[in-house]
């Protein structure tokens, strides 16, 4: 829904979902795939508490999210 130019949203951005999760922020401009993998180790990461994909070791998982 379009507000005076600006899109409304009742959710959060997948950045700040990202922020969330002690991941970086999607690299702009927008790319696809890494985008799926980024929703992927963000989803692993709240739903599991533990990491999905070798390549987002390097970020650590927040204390809030392990079990």
């Amino acid at each position: 829904m379009k507000n005076g130019g600006r899109v409304s949203s009742l959710g959060f951005s997948l950045d700040e979902i990202l922020k969330y999760v002690g991941l970086s922020s999607e690299p702009k401009p927008h790319n696809a795939l890494m985008g799926a993998k980024l929703s992927s180790e963000a989803f692993s990461r709240i739903i599991y508490g533990k990491n999905l994909l070798k390549e987002f070791e390097e970020y650590s998982l927040p204390f809030y999210l392990t079990f």
